[in-house]
């Protein structure tokens, strides 16, 4: 072997040696946050926004499903598309984009970027303004946002058959059942108070 051959080798051994690095350095630059459905009327950033906040207002636990899984920013988008008015969907377009705006502002991180712990103390902080102070698009929207996150996680089958006590109504007739002592009174949604 003459000195050439054994540059050129070690060149080679050099850069196979290296290749490893850039690899993780590529791997390493997928997008934080991917939207994997395709929102009807919210654009892309807005519905991440929409599962950030979900999964921040449900994040569930070892038992029960966080709202990204059950699907509750797809119900949230056919809400806002399907049954608000065209100047509630901006009111509430242009509300998402201020609390948006003053998450940016706050932490200088996108709302629709990968969620850390400070978007968990922002969304706190907002939930707690919202209810409490006079309103103002960003916490008129946020109100609505939560108001169809709480009924799309708790009306989704997955919850009412899995995690309540759910009975179809009318559901089937049944005239006389038996009761023990101790037994829980059957109550279904038609009781009035």
């Amino acid at each position: 072997m003459n000195r050439r051959d054994i540059l050129k080798w070690s060149a080679y051994t050099a850069g196979i040696c290296s290749l490893p690095l850039p690899l993780a350095v590529l791997q390493s630059c997928q997008p934080s946050a991917v939207l994997d459905w395709t929102p009807s009327i919210l654009s892309k950033e807005e519905a991440l926004m929409v599962e950030h906040i979900a999964n921040i207002i449900l994040p569930g636990d070892t038992t029960i499903p966080p709202a990204n899984e059950i699907h509750v920013p797809k119900f949230v988008d056919l809400l806002v598309a399907d049954c608000l008015s065209d100047r509630e969907k901006e009111d509430f377009i242009a509300g998402l984009h201020a609390i948006a705006t003053d998450y940016k502002q706050s932490s200088g991180n996108s709302l629709a970027a990968k969620p850390d712990g400070d978007l968990t103390e922002f969304i706190t902080k907002v939930d707690l303004d919202a209810f409490r102070s006079a309103s103002n698009p960003a916490d008129e929207a946020y109100r609505l946002l939560k108001q169809m996150i709480l009924m799309g996680y708790f009306t989704s089958e997955i919850i009412m058959s899995g995690h309540l006590n759910y009975h179809a109504i009318p559901g089937e007739y049944k005239g006389c059942i038996e009761y023990s002592e101790g037994d829980k009174a059957y109550v279904d949604n038609n009781v009035a108070g």
